[in-house]
């Protein structure tokens, strides 16, 4: 597959294992039906000094984490479609298989992905960056590959048993040279509504000397998906933070989307720099968030909330020049504390 053919088919592998200076990683997130059991697999190659493969894993009940390395002749992506073995260890659109081991953990099972939900495309979008998937040496890009699907499966985990069946799916992915020096990410599809999935990425973006802030991010209502980003002249138009708990305001010629986001508890996962995976960030995937959109007319479209989100605020996010929340009463953040509280599992 040609590199023009790769760009229009961001969830296959865009990269070649001749690079330096080069990462690329999937991120697969599965929730169990009753939400008591959380797990996602981010399986990836970093291309560097001391280049190598990978397995991590995240359990977001208890934020532990665990690397897995494996030798770079042990990752082999196939060419047209995503479909990544890493060892013994395969991910793909249908499903994945892992059998990992360290001193410490082993971790073995299966699931299968039903009816997985590709991020609509165009020849001039083929992604969720739009446009922007076709600017040259962009520090980070960022793909979609299922907003959504039903689990079906078991993994064991140092000998806990941890059932997937009737669960919920999400797949995305990174590829370039660095994580961004700044950015905050929020990713759900656990809502009160099953037909509704959530991500959010706002972050520096150096350009030519300088940086900007960017930001991308949809929003699937049913059969509808609304894109909220910098190529679509949407804006981020309020932000807060208190250790705890985020508010952001969105807002295009159509809409007004309010979110608010409680950050819970959080596990340690590298990240590329360079390549190299020596970056160490925080994430929590086990957040809650509401969701209020509203059409500029005022009538809601959407109010909704989701919970075991994945949630990361990282770097300086005063780099990222956000306006701060408005004190309207009409426009300010909904209260984190009228929340309904999560049932005990």
């Amino acid at each position: 597959m040609g590199k023009f053919a790769r760009l229009m088919n961001p969830p296959v592998f865009q990269g070649t294992l001749q690079e330096s200076n080069y990462f690329e990683g999937w991120y697969l997130k599965s929730v169990s039906s009753d939400r008591s059991s959380v797990l996602s697999f981010i399986p990836g190659v970093s291309l560097s000094e001391r280049s190598h493969s990978f397995v991590q894993v995240i359990n977001g009940i208890t934020g532990w984490t665990e690397y897995f390395e494996f030798p770079i002749k042990d990752f082999k992506p196939e060419k047209d479609r995503f479909d990544v073995s890493v060892g013994g260890n395969r991910f793909f659109m249908k499903g994945l298989k892992v059998d990992i081991e360290s001193s410490s953990h082993r971790i073995s099972g299966e699931l299968r992905f039903v009816d997985p939900t590709p991020f609509p495309k165009s020849c001039l979008s083929p992604g969720v960056m739009g446009w922007y998937s076709f600017v040259p040496r962009m520090e980070c890009y960022h793909g979609v590959v299922s907003m959504g699907h039903k689990l079906e499966g078991t993994v064991v985990v140092d000998g806990k048993k941890m059932v997937f069946d009737g669960g919920k799916g999400y797949i995305e992915k990174d590829w370039g040279r660095s994580f961004p020096e700044s950015w905050i990410w929020l990713q759900c599809n656990n809502f009160d509504r099953d037909d509704v999935s959530f991500m959010l990425s706002i972050a520096k973006i150096p350009w030519l000397g300088k940086h900007f802030t960017g930001f991308l991010s949809f929003l699937k209502v049913g059969n509808t998906v609304h894109r909220f980003a910098t190529y679509t002249g949407a804006r981020v138009t309020g932000y807060s933070f208190d250790g705890e708990k985020m508010g952001l305001l969105v807002e295009d010629r159509t809409s007004r989307l309010t979110i608010t986001a409680v950050l819970n508890s959080a596990g340690e996962l590298a990240a590329p720099v360079l390549g190299r995976m020596d970056r160490r960030i925080k994430e929590s995937v086990d957040s809650d968030v509401l969701l209020e959109m509203r059409d500029r007319s005022g009538r809601e479209i959407l109010t909704s909330l989701g919970r075991r989100a994945g949630l990361e605020i990282m770097g300086d996010i005063d780099d990222l020049r956000l306006p701060p929340l408005p004190r309207k009463p009409s426009e300010t953040i909904s209260d984190p504390t009228s929340f309904p509280k999560a049932p005990s599992l």
